[in-house]
């Protein structure tokens, strides 16, 4: 994604036929799913720090494809909530704090 971004500057005056949006837009033969909501889907996958980096993504359609952005702004919209505990010892984990850091 990151070498897409870099090579994909900008996304001002892109039309549905330029490759980079009929790309994201594509949905292949046996799936129901765009290239684009793939890579929400991977994104939630693999967790709240990549998330975290999609949404940052979605708010920014002045540098990636329309189709891109609006894929990830349901990562600002519709995620699944999970309590507390879940979301503090995910934090943990990704930070590598012992138990006795002093988060509670």
């Amino acid at each position: 994604l990151g070498t897409i971004l870099t090579n994909h500057k900008t996304n001002i005056g892109i039309s549905d036929n330029d490759p980079w949006e009929r790309f994201w837009s594509a949905k292949s033969i046996n799936e129901k799913k765009s290239n684009a909501q793939k890579v929400v889907q991977s994104l939630e996958k693999l967790g709240p720090t990549y998330v975290k980096f999609g949404q940052a993504l979605a708010s920014r359609p002045d540098i990636i494809p329309k189709s891109l952005a609006e894929a990830l702004c349901t990562l600002q919209d519709n995620m699944e909530p999970f309590d507390t505990n879940t979301a503090k010892e995910i934090i943990k984990n990704e930070l590598l704090l012992s138990s006795s850091s002093g988060i509670d």
